[in-house]
């Protein structure tokens, strides 16, 4: 392989003689065969496949299962939209959070491990249900939250 070296200060161009060029070479195939095996690892993890939800006038969701659990992302209406032009974010009103915790907590059956938290740097509020993959319904049970907490925050059927 032709090799080109530089000064470090300068960047000028370094001569590289035939010992520095064996010593070059040998250091890529050392390397090299490290690099292609982490490559060959595939070690990019599986793409989510997010379901989304639209509550008109009180929230937007997604929801997906990863690494087992069932998640949750809800954010105020509106909320994308004014982030795409660069306008303020629209707020949930204070008794999201409440509402929240009572939908998820019910529809779940009072899973102890049902984790609510606000997700600031997405503006979002994030639920995750553990073991949910193991579950055959998980998805009518995530439709039916989604629904549950339209409802509750005053959301009309239909």
């Amino acid at each position: 392989m032709s090799w080109t070296e530089q000064e470090t200060v300068s960047r000028n161009a370094l001569t590289t003689d035939a010992e520095r060029k064996r010593i070059l070479d040998a250091e890529r195939e050392v390397s090299l065969p490290a690099i292609k095996k982490d490559i060959n690892k595939q070690m990019v993890p599986d793409a989510v496949k997010f379901q989304p939800v639209k509550s008109p006038g009180i929230y937007e969701a997604e929801f997906g299962l990863v690494k087992g659990a069932l998640i949750f992302h809800f954010w105020p209406y509106g909320y994308h939209a004014a982030d795409r032009i660069s306008k303020t974010t629209p707020t949930f009103f204070g008794q999201f959070p409440l509402e929240l915790k009572k939908v998820m907590t019910k529809c779940f059956n009072n899973v102890q491990d049902v984790e609510i938290s606000e997700d600031r740097d997405m503006g979002s509020w994030f639920v995750k249900i553990p073991g949910m993959s193991e579950r055959q319904f998980w998805r009518a049970s995530a439709i039916e939250a989604c629904e549950q907490l339209h409802k509750a925050l005053g959301g009309s059927e239909g």
